[in-house]
């Protein structure tokens, strides 16, 4: 405690990060340099450092030796500053990033689509207003407002976890949001249908915008995977090389848009390679990389065919710049026929690429793990597979009409090109969202789905408004026949319907308070009868005392965490959270059950203590855990994790007592002893549950 007097004193491996961080809250960035990001300032960690570290897979002298560097530093500065007040954490931007993606489809991007369908399909003119320019605009809010909003703001929130790395560049990050919202409105202009110079001007740098946001989210995302202490993961370098795509596609719709005529549409085939690149490029391939990193776990997929991914990888690049390069000789050059023949190959490569990946993947395989719904439902699942199914589809349509405008020598048909794009956009893209927010969603925000059946609404109402519009703009483009126009125009309604649903699910999600975010202790003297099973919830068996460094010493060390373990607890089934923690399920299944076994043949004397045994504050710590083992638990609960360590529980718990124990770590004494008394009186539940820090 005398420590805590010396305004500079030496850290040591069993100073906690949340007293580093409350003497010396500028150390926070020698822990971000780390890779340890999240500490929190003063409301971090009750952890030991040392232990910390290992858990994060840090060197622990390297990181005390900079500590303690960096508290040298402070010391030579004269005077000792005061006690700095506590520090206040940025708000997450990732949530900004999505609602205006949803704002911006709502009222712009879905909005601009049922117009035009409408438009087309019934022939109703709109006046003052060009068709074409209508379509093109709807599709770069969709592509850059919609989808590229929510891409972004999801992928600066799970990249960093993934890599375990601070978010780089956080105002570059702020840039990359006003760029892409003022390129998507000064785009938007070209909907006037005017050669006037301010318009074509503001048109322009509307686009310029948006590669500069491009740029930013590419830059960022480099940045943050680069400054990981280990290599990148392939669903990284997928991530990664979606984003270069993004660059790539700006790029070309730029250069489509500057040669073009100024007041009328940009000529299609000069505009197909920038869409083929962002849609294809950048959302698929994204796509494709974040489904690798959570759909195995979240889904409870059978084991990936690792092997087969870095094909798919290579395969998929190729046949994408087979198609941009395609299209755009097509578009910009004289070698049309070349340029025809060279999408068509790329069409099949992509097809091919996305079939094996779905084998290997095996999503449509049945689930090999129990799975949690954590208030979800399965609806989620059912949308991530349609989205695939989608997905197919849309590259057959592509393939075929590729193919055929390359041996006939003609243009695809544009019913055609609007079937396979509509497939991959609102098939695929956007029930994708659906599916995967609405199960990743929930873990960010650490609670269930408002209402877990409109999951499936929305899925159904896109589902079919998708339907309709691929399957009639295949067969029967625009002015075919009376029903057909009428089942195209009502398409954009159905699916516009089923974003809504999404819409609402997901923002009452986000801002209302959960009223079940804490688990509700168990009544005393509840622990388990019957053995765990692998659906179980992980909050069953947290409740268990000696759960947690049980776990953790098995290899589930994200369980260390406390803001991990608390939605993994409501989140994860046992089997998951060992595929998690890359362990064998049977394996951490056998241990808990072994620790069901022993707390159930001990529970009659620790509710029976001997006599003359009272529990009280001035008992050492080894003689509490002595006289009631199941107190273990509650002292790692509260922060005490040195003696999740035998050894170190060996050294160091006879020299403390419980009153001391609360000093240190800063829990008040009456929370530490009420807890030790649940305890030992043999209140199983309640005092490991994945809420509690």
């Amino acid at each position: 405690m005398s420590k805590r007097e010396t305004p500079y004193s030496p850290i040591h491996p069993g100073s906690s990060v949340r007293d580093i961080l409350t003497r010396y809250p500028s150390a926070e960035a020698i822990f971000e340099r780390h890779g340890l990001l999240g500490c929190g300032g003063p409301n971090g960690p009750r952890e030991p450092v040392a232990f910390f570290a290992r858990v994060h897979r840090v060197d622990p002298e390297v990181l005390l030796a900079e500590l303690n560097a960096h508290v040298a530093g402070l010391a030579r500065q004269e005077p000792a500053p005061a006690p700095a007040p506590e520090r206040r954490h940025p708000r997450p931007i990732y949530p900004l990033f999505l609602v205006t993606s949803l704002v911006v489809a709502i009222l712009a991007g879905f909005t601009t689509g049922v117009i035009a369908l409408a438009s087309g399909a019934l022939n109703w003119p709109i006046p003052g207003l060009d068709w074409l320019v209508l379509v093109q605009t709807h599709g770069r809010l969709q592509l850059y407002g919609w989808a590229g909003l929510f891409v972004f703001g999801v992928a600066f929130h799970i990249v960093p976890r993934f890599v375990a790395s601070p978010l780089a560049h956080p105002r570059i990050v702020a840039l990359t949001y006003v760029l892409a919202l003022a390129g998507l409105i000064l785009s938007s202009l070209q909907v006037l249908g005017t050669a006037a110079v301010p318009v074509r001007i503001a048109f322009l740098v509307g686009l310029l915008a948006l590669l500069g946001a491009a740029v930013g989210y590419t830059v960022v995302i480099g940045a943050t995977v680069r400054a990981a202490p280990q290599r990148p993961e392939l669903p990284i370098r997928f991530m990664e090389s979606g984003a270069l795509w993004l660059v790539v596609g700006t790029a070309v719709l730029i250069a489509a848009a500057a040669t073009s005529v100024a007041g009328v549409p940009i000529p299609p085939p000069r505009e197909e390679p920038a869409l083929s690149a962002v849609l294809l490029g950048f959302l698929l391939v994204t796509a494709l990389g974040v489904s690798l990193r959570t759909l195995p776990v979240f889904a409870g997929l059978a084991t990936t065919r690792q092997a087969a991914m870095p094909v798919v990888l290579g395969l998929v690049h190729g046949s994408i710049a087979a198609i941009v390069t395609g299209t755009a000789l097509a578009g910009f050059t004289s070698l049309t026929p070349v340029g025809r023949t060279l999408a068509a190959l790329g069409a099949a490569g992509l097809l091919a690429a996305v079939v094996l990946y779905l084998w290997a993947l095996r999503l449509f395989e049945p689930s090999a793990l129990p799975v949690a719904e954590m208030g979800t439902g399965h609806g989620w699942a059912r949308a991530i597979r349609l989205a695939y199914v989608f997905l197919v589809i849309g590259l057959v349509i592509l393939t075929a009409g590729t193919a055929h405008a390359a041996l006939a020598g003609t243009a695809i048909p544009w019913g055609v090109m609007g079937a396979a794009r509509h497939a991959l956009a609102l098939g695929f893209v956007t029930l994708l969202i659906v599916g995967m927010a609405s199960r990743v969603i929930p873990v960010f925000a650490g609670k269930p789905l408002w209402r877990a059946w409109m999951v499936d609404l929305a899925t159904a109402l896109l589902g079919l408004g998708t339907f309709l519009r691929v399957v009639v703009e295949a067969i029967a483009p625009y002015g075919a026949s009376v029903p057909t126009d009428l089942a195209l125009a009502a398409s954009g309604p159905l699916a516009f319907a089923g974003l809504l649903a999404f819409a609402v699910n997901f923002t009452l999600t986000m801002v209302r308070r959960d009223p079940g975010a804490r688990l509700p202790p168990s009544p005393a003297g509840t622990l388990p009868r019957r053995p765990l099973r692998a659906d179980d919830l992980l909050a069953e068996a947290l409740r268990l005392p000696g759960s947690v460094s049980l776990l953790i010493e098995l290899g589930l060390t994200f369980l260390a965490d406390p803001g991990h373990r608390a939605v993994a607890a409501r989140s994860l089934t046992i089997a998951q959270a060992a595929v998690r923690g890359n362990q064998s399920p049977d394996r951490i299944l056998a241990a808990l059950n072994a620790l069901v076994h022993s707390s159930n043949s001990s529970s009659s004397t620790t509710n029976s203590p001997s006599q003359g045994s009272v529990l009280n504050p001035d008992l050492t710590v080894a003689e509490v855990l002595d006289q009631w083992p199941a107190t273990l638990d509650v002292f790692l609960r509260h922060g005490f994790t040195p003696l999740a360590d035998p050894a170190m529980r060996q050294r160091f718990a006879p020299t403390i007592t419980v009153r001391q124990a609360a000093e240190r770590v800063g829990v008040p004494l009456d929370t530490l002893y009420a807890d030790l008394e649940r305890a030992a009186g043999g209140a199983a539940g309640g005092t490991t549950t994945g809420d509690n820090p």
